[in-house]
């Protein structure tokens, strides 16, 4: 969300989590004019959000169905691992069974598979991490079809590759009616995810593998309100915190 002055006029934009685009809202003669419509839009991306947990579980379902058993065995997971790791496609490409710790519950981010070098590299920035394997992630690598030393496999068991995702993602996609949405998209629901659990704009970009110390997560993840704002602070006072007292009086206490 933005609002900013351009020229004589305010102009508000908004992002859309389900493409991770900016969206131009308009321009307004006053900042309270702008200022209403960024509420209007903050809510209409809450609705989104609230959608793309819907969306995920037809493109999972959509996947095994367009698919057969490729889409079965290793698409419908690689939706699920991406939506809830927040992998960059070149390192769900990349992934190796070696990088996953099944019992610490973590995968490592080393390499990312480059489509105009076709060849392993350090991914984006060079933002090798360790990030955590929640359940659903968890659930999605046990259904896995076990193909190669990949976690991840093309459809007659060869290496997966963004080219080979361009042939056969567009028509799960469609098949949803979300012929836009691609699979770095999944990487949003996964930031949008992180923002509703709480994390702050620093924790989500370590996570994403950003370097911007969290000012991309605050842009396209973090839509705080007055309203949330004041929430928080009610529910900060009302824990069992011991309240300040000035110094001389807190001294005199036995």
């Amino acid at each position: 969300m933005a609002v900013f002055k351009r020229r004589d006029r305010w102009a508000v934009t908004v992002h859309n989590p389900n493409t991770g685009s900016k969206r131009w809202v308009g321009t307004f003669a006053t900042f309270r004019e702008a200022k209403d419509a960024e509420g209007d839009a903050r809510k209409q991306v809450r609705r989104q959000h609230g959608r793309m947990a819907a969306e995920l579980g037809e493109l999972v379902t959509a996947a095994a169905k367009v698919q057969g058993e490729w889409g079965r065995l290793v698409l419908a997971p690689l939706i699920l691992f991406a939506a809830h790791t927040g992998l960059r496609p070149g390192e769900l490409y990349a992934l190796r069974w070696q990088d996953v710790n099944l019992v610490g519950n973590t995968v490592a981010v080393e390499w990312q598979r480059s489509q105009t070098e076709r060849r392993l590299v350090r991914p984006k920035y060079d933002s090798t991490r360790v990030v955590f394997l929640p359940p659903a992630a968890k659930d999605a690598l046990e259904a896995v079809a076990r193909v190669r030393d990949e976690v991840f496999s093309a459809p007659r068991g060869g290496r997966l590759s963004g080219t080979v995702m361009g042939h056969y993602w567009p028509p799960v996609a469609r098949s949803v009616g979300r012929p836009d949405l691609t699979p770095h998209g999944l990487r949003h629901y996964y930031g949008t995810l992180l923002a509703r659990k709480g994390l702050a704009p620093y924790e989500i970009a370590a996570m994403m593998g950003h370097k911007d110390g969290g000012k991309l997560a605050m842009d396209r993840y973090i839509h705080v309100t007055e309203r949330d704002a004041r929430e928080k602070v009610a529910a900060a006072f009302g824990s069992n915190v011991r309240e300040l007292r000035p110094v001389s009086e807190a001294g005199t206490e036995a």
